[in-house]
């Protein structure tokens, strides 16, 4: 089981679940034999964290008792959880899943999360274990077939080849009201002669009729449904007449369409069509109009930009088109208009597509053009027809773009392996080259060859599956991953390769976030394959930051002592790993013998070592030991297990070592305690929590020891007295920081006692007029000058312990009677009653722009 908290209140909350010392609480859970005590901390259960439940089931139970319950953020969270990190449970298990959301009165979002994400990807509920025993209705608005009749009909077996005319009566009483939803025009000639004929039996003769008439003689179905069309502009009848348009002889069961483009998702401007919409590639534009249900667009044979030179046609003052005599622009009066539809083909074909750099698209010269969020079709330029002209400039609602092609014209042939795992794939140099850049160089170099007007392209460093992944990606987006790590990472260097950024960032962000426990199981083998990436940066980066988050994960790893020396060496150096350095020290030992011929686990026993031992060791370690932080190191610790190892150890910083710890005497040589970095804060560095913990505790030079986990953002719960008490209640080590508006100031302050809710009487003190006050001696507010200002930082320690914090109800925090206090959106530091030190006083009113606290624990 692994530790969850909602991002509203903190990251680090596991931290402190983790560490069951100092407990307060008992829970028992459970009844009869099924009962466990749970050891707890009260003030964090008040913040509201949970674990994160690793059975599909369970999460189940937890959504239909957060709905009874009416716990609308918990509720929220688990539907979101399941969408977005658990979305493969709800693809294995499809049917447990969605017969519970469907008895939830408020689970619509992720009811329609499950039928959207099955008519996207039918495959995986069809193809699993429950899809036979999924309920008829739910059957009837997927339109699937075949095998869930065979296993829904009780007196049929497998084998159709036994079956007798009884049989084949039974199979059509239970799929009569589901065969008409099959699109059988979407289905190739060969799938019907091998597939649908042999069940002819059960398909009603209206439809058998219109099928037969449709493969033999090209007759357009009238009964028939039209093939499936996922658009959110127009219904798919539509788009059964955009491509009767594009080719009057050829139907619209040879072609499908891609989409590549939708404002919405990718912003709608000039630049985001641009950047998706590339390419020379049969394509569709589809727009929207805002105040309107009226519907434009465009079909260019070429596409609207990056267009092969052939085609290039350059006129005076350096206006340039290109080529097409297949384009045309059209209007609908809304989604389902067939009555009023208007279109105007290209009649000047070589100003088809003007290459306008301010437009994200422009057919032949303004007939049709995008400028940012707006669309205008007004054909002064006369190379359309003139049928839909308009002077009206419309703001866009919506655009999406589609890549169309005929499934059955294929010229690429790509050899994909070597040796015996070699496979064959075929594909459409078009649909390659408007999705990679890398496709765009290779089909054009001396790397491919042609046989029968066909590319044939080797690609033998990408293994048949891997390459299957990447070509389903290309022509869908989708992408089916596998749970091997092993084939992830060579899918990441595949799509490195081919220059599919899109699939790298999704692959990056697939392993640091939903698989981040792949990294820690195997981390040597991720970090050593995103190094050799050269675009890999954001990855290299979080395999360091994990690591020096929680290093033991690696170092105590099967493969630690087969890391490599430059990577070692890289991790050793950086001041914000989280490691106590004893630890260091002695993995690095253990390293250091591993790494020594002559040492190894063969002769690992020091008790047993020579002089030439102790020289190859110091060998091994020379460039690594000034990484060391010896100060951080306890002198019994030294003294047992750095001391024995004293002729390894160069001279210089062996003296050093020796005169800290007998004189006391700050070190000049070596590297000074790393800094802390378990601290996930928008408003100051982490190097200036070194400080501010060295505050807290003056006597402690072991800082590391220290915890800040993260309950209140404004930014996140809101700006507010209310929402500040709410997140911060409780008597509990706590640290504030405040980033004013307009300026770099922060102003920050600490209670060992919290703010609000402050549960111990024996604190409380009442003065005249009932104020209400509380006793601490530790407490202290701060300035600084900028997020990484060391040099003016200034300090106010609480002088009346007494009254440390005022507990006022109309302010969030208050220390001292207005020392620093918090009103809504605002804070100010006056100190006019002098509870605290007055070296940061001042009469400014600030307005907060950020805040946020952390809970601090050891």
């Amino acid at each position: 089981m692994t530790s969850f908290f909602n991002p509203k209140f903190s990251k680090d909350f596991p931290l402190i679940l983790n560490n069951d010392n100092n407990y307060d609480t008992i829970i028992q859970v459970g009844e009869n034999e099924d009962i466990k005590e749970f050891r707890a901390h009260s003030v964090i259960l008040r913040a509201r964290i949970m674990n994160r439940i690793e059975k599909l089931s369970d999460i189940l139970k937890l959504l239909i008792a957060s709905d009874e319950l009416l716990l609308e953020e918990l509720c929220d969270y688990l539907r979101e959880y399941l969408t977005k990190e658990r979305y493969n449970w709800i693809h294995k298990d499809f049917v447990l899943v969605f017969y519970t959301v469907r008895k939830l009165a408020n689970c619509e979002f992720l009811q329609n999360y499950c039928f959207e994400t099955i008519c996207f990807d039918p495959e995986f509920i069809i193809t699993s274990f429950s899809f036979p025993s999924l309920e008829r209705d739910i059957n009837c608005c997927l339109g699937l077939l075949n095998y869930m009749g065979i296993k829904q009909t009780s007196s049929l077996n497998c084998d159709r080849n036994k079956w007798n005319n009884k049989d084949y009566e039974a199979l059509k009483e239970t799929l009569n009201e589901f065969i008409p939803l099959i699109r059988f025009t979407n289905i190739t000639f060969d799938d019907f002669n091998n597939k649908v004929r042999p069940y002819k039996n059960i398909i009603p003769n209206q439809i058998y009729e219109e099928i037969e008439e449709f493969y033999n003689k090209g007759t357009t179905p009238k009964i028939i449904l039209p093939p499936r069309f996922n658009s959110k502009i127009i219904k798919p009848k539509l788009a059964k007449i955009i491509l009767k348009w594009i080719n009057k002889e050829d139907w619209i069961s040879r072609y499908k369409f891609i989409p590549i483009y939708r404002g919405s998702i990718d912003g709608i401007s000039n630049k985001s069509f641009k950047n998706k919409c590339k390419g020379q590639v049969g394509s569709l534009v589809l727009i929207k109009v805002n105040y309107s249900n009226k519907i434009f667009g465009g079909y260019s044979s070429i596409g609207f930009n990056s267009i092969e030179d052939s085609l290039l046609r350059i006129y005076n003052d350096n206006h340039r088109f290109y080529h097409s005599s297949n384009n045309f622009i059209f209007s609908f009066e809304n989604d389902e208009d067939t009555q009023n539809m208007k279109i105007s083909r290209v009649i000047n074909y070589d100003k088809a597509i003007y290459d306008q750099p301010h437009n994200g698209f422009n057919f032949g010269y303004n007939a049709f053009f995008m400028t940012e969020n707006h669309c205008i079709i007004n054909n002064y330029s006369c190379n359309y027809e003139n049928n839909i002209r308009t002077e009206t400039i419309y703001s866009i609602e919506e655009i999406e773009t589609f890549i169309i092609y005929n499934d059955d014209n294929y010229d690429t042939i790509i050899q994909v392996g070597e040796n015996e795992n070699i496979k064959e794939f075929r594909a459409h140099s078009v649909i390659l080259r408007s999705r990679s850049p890398y496709f765009v160089g290779a089909f054009s170099s001396s790397w491919v060859k042609k046989e029968n007007d066909i590319i044939i392209f080797n690609k033998p460093n990408v293994t048949p599956n891997i390459f299957d992944m990447i070509l389903r990606y290309i022509y869908s987006g989708k992408l089916d991953l596998t749970e091997k790590l092993s084939d992830i990472l060579k899918l990441l260097i595949a799509s490195d390769e081919l220059l599919l950024e899109e699939l790298c960032d999704y692959l990056r962000e697939y392993l640091t976030k939903e698989r981040y426990n792949w990294i820690h199981k195997d981390f040597v083998l991720v970090f050593y394959t995103v190094r050799k990436l050269a675009n890999c940066e954001f990855l290299q980066n979080y395999c360091f930051e994990t690591i020096c988050f929680d290093p033991e994960f690696i170092i105590t790893s099967f493969s630690f002592p087969s890391l490599e020396r430059d990577m070692y060496y890289d991790l050793l150096e950086r001041e914000d790993l989280l490691i106590k350095e004893i630890v260091a020290w002695d993995y690095l030992i253990i390293w250091g013998i591993e790494q020594t011929s002559g040492l190894r686990s063969l002769n690992c026993d020091r008790n047993k070592w020579n002089n030439e031992d102790y020289e190859a060791l110091k060998e091994t370690l020379n460039e690594f030991i000034p990484l060391i932080r010896f100060t951080n190191i306890t002198f019994d610790d030294f003294k047992n297990k750095v001391r024995p190892y004293k002729n390894i150890i160069p001279n210089h910083i062996y003296e050093e070592i020796e005169e800290f710890y007998n004189k006391g005497t700050i070190p000049k040589i070596i590297l000074p305690p790393r800094k802390i970095e378990n601290f996930n804060s928008k408003i100051i560095k982490s190097r200036l929590i070194r400080r501010i913990i060295e505050w807290i505790n003056i006597e402690d030079f072991w800082i590391s020891n220290y915890n800040l986990n993260l309950i209140y953002r404004g930014s996140i719960d809101g700006i507010s007295n209310k929402s500040f008490k709410n997140k911060c209640k409780g008597q509990v080590k706590s640290l504030v920081l405040v980033k004013v508006n307009y300026s770099k100031k922060i102003i920050g302050g600490y209670s060992s006692i919290g703010f609000n809710s402050i549960e111990d009487s024996n604190l409380l003190l009442i003065y005249e007029d009932n104020r209400r006050f509380y006793h601490s001696s530790n407490n202290f507010i701060f300035s600084l000058e900028n997020n990484e200002d060391i040099q003016n930082m200034k300090i106010s320690r609480v002088i009346n312990y007494d009254k440390a914090i005022y507990d006022q109800p109309h302010n969030g925090f208050n220390f001292g009677y207005n020392a620093f206090f918090m009103s809504d959106n605002y804070c100010i530091a006056n100190n006019y009653s002098y509870n605290y030190e007055d070296n940061l006083k001042t009469v400014t009113v600030n307005s907060i722009e950020e805040i946020e606290t952390f809970i601090i624990t050891e």
